[in-house]
């Protein structure tokens, strides 16, 4: 089977697939299969409506 590089690379990389409550809870409970960051097994981040919702805060905030 023969690869032609030219393909491969003029390729688009797949879109993230959105963070929700239901791929926290999977990733808590599969936490024991993976290796790496302990926030991430324990569940210690944010999904994309909480990431949103503290970003327009954070930009609704006026500076001093």
């Amino acid at each position: 089977m023969r690869f032609n590089v030219k393909e491969i690379l003029d390729t688009s990389p797949p879109l993230p697939k959105k963070v929700t409550q239901k791929s926290r809870e999977h990733t808590i409970k599969e936490s024991r299969r993976f290796r790496g960051s302990v926030r991430i097994g324990c569940g210690k981040f944010y999904t994309d409506d909480e990431f949103e919702a503290r970003r327009k805060k954070i930009l609704s905030t006026p500076l001093p």
